[in-house]
C-alpha cells in the first residue's frame, strides 16, 4: 500500500511540474472576436491610429486623418460601448467626416484635438489624449454612459511634439517627445492630479516632469509602456527599430535595464514582391504576466502585408509570440487589401495595441478604419522564468544565497514570502547602478520561488540583488566572473 501510495504521489509531482512549466509557454491560438465594421452605423469613420480599452468591449478609438486641405483635418475620439461587429458605437459619427474635432474646454479655454497619435484609457473611465496643440498638452475626458466629457484636468507641457502616452496606477503620466529637428526623443513623467498643480491652473509656467529620459539613438519613440507601480518603462524607437527598457522611480528616476534587449524587424521582404522598412510602434505591459505587447508595422504607407503584434518576456525581450495580423486577415479575406466580414479588417496598417482588465488584445487599422478585438484560445502564460518551489506557507520573509557563486554567467535566486505581496526583484552594482529587473512589482501568493538570472550582458564584478515584498526588503551579494 505505501508503494501505490508513493507511486500516485510521484505522478502527482510530475502533473503539477509538467502543467507548470506549460504555462510558462503560448500553447494556443490568437483569433479575432470581432472587427467593428467600416460603415456609418459601427465604424469609427476614418483612419483610425490608436484604441484605448476601459473594460470588456468598451473602448475609445482615437482618428487622425489629415487632407491636403488643413481645414479637413479630422481628429477626433469615438466611444463604444458593449461592442461587436455591427453594434456598440455611443453616439453617431458621420462616414468620412470632414473637419470633426473632438474639443477640450473649460470656461473659456477650448483646445480642439491637432494631431494627436495615442491615447490611454483608464479602468477608471479616464481618457489621456498627447495633443500636440500650440502648447502640447495633455488632455483628460471622462467616458461616461452616453458621451465623451472633458475633465477639469490638463496639461500644458509646451515640450515639444508628443507621439505616444500611457499611465500607472497613481496617475503619474509618461509621454513620449520628439524633437524633430534633432531627430532625437524623450521620455517626460509628470505627477498625478493631486501633487502637480498645474493640472488646473490653466495659465502658469509650462510644468517641470518629475524626471526625464533621453533615449541613446536618433530617431522617433513612438510607443510607450509602464508597470504599474511606475518602476519599469519600456519605449519604442521607430527609426532604430529598438525597445528600451528603464528601471527606477519617477521621484529618483531611471537607468537602462541591459539585461533587456529586443531589436524588431527592419525590413520586410515582401512575397508580392515589395520592399519595405518596419518598426515598433505602440506598447501595452501586462503586469500580471510579465508580458510586453508590441505592435511592429510599416511607416504610414500601403503596405499591408507585413503589420503584426509580438508579445515579448517583458524582462528579457525575447518575443515568446506573435498575432501576425496582416495574415490573418488575408486567411479571412483571401487579399491583404480587402473588408468584407466582422472579423477581418483588412488593409493592415497596425499601430497601436492595448489590453483591457480581462486581458483580452485590442489593435487598429489605420487604412481599415477598425478596431480589433483578439482573444486567446487558452489562458495566457506568465512570461518570466520563476518556479515556484513550494505552495505552503513559509515561516518567514527570506532571500538565499544565489546558487551557484560565483557563476558564469547563469545563476538561481531562491526567496520566500510568507504572504501574498507585490514583489520586486532587482540587480545593483555594489556601488548602487540600478541594472536590472527580474521581478516588477508582480503580485505572488504566499510561497518559496526560485528565479534565474543571465548576466550574459554584464561585466565580470561584485553584483547586489534586492528583494522587496511590501515593506519587506533584503538584499545579498553575488559575484559573476568571466
Amino acid at each position: 500500500m505505501k508503494k501505490i501510495y508513493f507511486s500516485i504521489f510521484t505522478l502527482l509531482l510530475v502533473v503539477l511540474a509538467f502543467n507548470f512549466s506549460q504555462a510558462q509557454v503560448f500553447t494556443g491560438d490568437w483569433s479575432t472576436e470581432y472587427v467593428t465594421d467600416d460603415n456609418a452605423a459601427n465604424g469609427t469613420g476614418y483612419q483610425t491610429i490608436a484604441v484605448g480599452p476601459i473594460a470588456d468591449n468598451n473602448f475609445v478609438a482615437l482618428v487622425n486623418h489629415q487632407e491636403s486641405d488643413a481645414a479637413n483635418h479630422s481628429y477626433y475620439i469615438v466611444g463604444y460601448k458593449n461592442a461587436d461587429s455591427s453594434n456598440g458605437r455611443m453616439w453617431t459619427v458621420e462616414y468620412a467626416p470632414k473637419g470633426l474635432l473632438t474639443s477640450w474646454s473649460q470656461g473659456f479655454t477650448r483646445i480642439d484635438l491637432l494631431d494627436a497619435n495615442d491615447l490611454d484609457a483608464t479602468p477608471a473611465s479616464l481618457v489621456f489624449v498627447a495633443n500636440n496643440d500650440a502648447q502640447n498638452n495633455i488632455l483628460v475626458f471622462e467616458l461616461t454612459d452616453t458621451e465623451l466629457l472633458p475633465t477639469q484636468y490638463k496639461l500644458a507641457t509646451q515640450n515639444g511634439y508628443q507621439w505616444a502616452i500611457d499611465t500607472d496606477a497613481d496617475g503619474r503620466v509618461y509621454v513620449t517627445k520628439i524633437d524633430t529637428a534633432a531627430n532625437q526623443s524623450s521620455v517626460a513623467v509628470y505627477d498625478n492630479f493631486a501633487n502637480e498643480p498645474f493640472w488646473t491652473n490653466y495659465f502658469s509656467a509650462p510644468p517641470t516632469p518629475l524626471t526625464e529620459i533621453i533615449l541613446p539613438d536618433p530617431g522617433e519613440a513612438r510607443g510607450i509602456a509602464v508597470s504599474e507601480d511606475g518602476s519599469s518603462i519600456w519605449v519604442s524607437n521607430w527609426d532604430s527599430k529598438k525597445v528600451y527598457k528603464y528601471v527606477g522611480d519617477p521621484v529618483n528616476g531611471y537607468t537602462p535595464d541591459n539585461g533587456f534587449s529586443l531589436i524588431t524587424d527592419g525590413i520586410y521582404y515582401s512575397p508580392v514582391p515589395d520592399t519595405f522598412a518596419v518598426g515598433p510602434y505602440g506598447m501595452e505591459y501586462i503586469d500580471s504576466k510579465g508580458i510586453l505587447c508590441l505592435a511592429n508595422d510599416s511607416d504610414f504607407g500601403n503596405d499591408y502585408e507585413y503589420g503584426r503584434i509580438y508579445l515579448a518576456n517583458s524582462e528579457t525581450g525575447s518575443i515568446e509570440d506573435t498575432i501576425n495580423v496582416a495574415e490573418w486577415n488575408y486567411s479571412v479575406e483571401g487579399s491583404y487589401a480587402n473588408h468584407s466580414t466582422g472579423i477581418a479588417s483588412g488593409y493592415t496598417s497596425t499601430y497601436d495595441v492595448a489590453v483591457d482588465p480581462d486581458l483580452n488584445v485590442y489593435s487598429q487599422s489605420f487604412y481599415g478604419w477598425t478596431v480589433e478585438k483578439w482573444v486567446y484560445s487558452e489562458t495566457l502564460p506568465v512570461l518570466t522564468d520563476i518556479k515556484e518551489i513550494s505552495g505552503l506557507v513559509p515561516d518567514e520573509f527570506s532571500l538565499s544565497q544565489n546558487y551557484p557563486n560565483p557563476f558564469n554567467p547563469s545563476t538561481s535566486i531562491e526567496f520566500s514570502i510568507n504572504e501574498l505581496s507585490n514583489v520586486s526583484l532587482d540587480i545593483y552594482t555594489i556601488t548602487g547602478e540600478l541594472v536590472g529587473s527580474l521581478i516588477s512589482g508582480k503580485e505572488f501568493a504566499a510561497g518559496t520561488y526560485k528565479v534565474s538570472f543571465d548576466a550574459s550582458r554584464l561585466s565580470s564584478g561584485i553584483y547586489l540583488y534586492s528583494l522587496r515584498a511590501g515593506n519587506n526588503t533584503l538584499t545579498r551579494k553575488m559575484t559573476l566572473i568571466k
